[in-house]
Order: structure tokens, then sequence, then C-alpha cells
């Protein structure tokens, strides 16, 4: 995530999974200034077949005033790639 924005603007919330599990729910805002760079990396870094399923669901990922909905996966920004997740 802090590929996108600053880490003093990532929040944390701790959850439970549905099996008693610990989850990590990191949220950022983006400022208007900043989307254009957040769209570039995410051209830039994802894989085609993603960006076009992107494309797909973005009336499913937007809700109310510019909010749009983004999961990656932990395991791929580890290793220093973004991909998406369900």
């Amino acid at each position: 995530l802090s590929v996108f924005v600053p880490l003093d603007r990532i929040t944390r919330t701790a959850a439970l999974g549905h099996f008693g599990n610990e989850i990590s729910i990191l949220e950022a805002a983006l400022r208007k200034k900043e989307t254009a760079a957040f769209l570039s990396i995410l051209r830039e870094q994802l894989p085609s077949l993603e960006l076009q399923r992107l494309h797909q669901e973005m009336e499913d990922r937007l809700e109310g005033e510019g909010r749009f909905h983004l999961r990656l996966d932990k395991q791929a920004a580890y290793q220093g790639l973004l991909r998406l997740t369900d």
C-alpha cells in the first residue's frame, strides 16, 4: 500500500476472519492529485487480464463519493508484485 501513499496515511484495523484468525485491514485515502500516479502504477504493474477485470468490475468497486475498493494479494505484495485477490 505504501507504493501508492505515504505510510503515515495508512490506517490499520484488526478484524477476525471466518475461522477466528486475525486479519489486518489496511486502508488509505488518495488525494485528488495522487489519483493519476495511482492509476499509472496499476497500469504498469498489473497484468493485462487483471486490468481488464478491474475495468469490467468498475461499477461494483465504486462506492459513494469516489471510493474505489481494491484488494491486493499479500503474498504477491511481499514478493514486490501487484496482484488482485478476491
